[in-house]
């Protein structure tokens, strides 16, 4: 799946070290220092792509999903969700 070069490219780094780094200096500029350590990335790892087979169609294809747990923003977006929850409610594309 990944091995497609139109859609991905290898990189010669770990892009997560970048997005950590732009994360925190985000974080910085917030106001509580419980909550800048609370939504700060610790140990965080690049998002992770694997394949479910959709076995309703023929040759069984993959459908592929992204895991963004323990991703460098994963925290802060965990954290915006349960702010913007209760104004915005459920909707039909809502997923846990």
């Amino acid at each position: 799946m990944v091995s497609d070069t139109s859609v991905y490219k290898k990189v010669s780094f770990d892009p997560a070290v970048r997005v950590t780094a732009r994360t925190v200096k985000l974080l910085q500029g917030l106001s509580g220092k419980e909550l800048v350590a609370k939504l700060r990335p610790h140990n965080p790892t690049p998002p992770e792509i694997y394949g479910l087979p959709k076995i309703h169609k023929p040759n069984w294809p993959l459908r592929p999903i992204v895991s963004q747990i323990d991703a460098p923003k994963y925290k802060l977006s965990r954290h915006l969700a349960t702010i913007l929850l209760p104004s915005i409610g459920k909707t039909d594309s809502y997923e846990k």
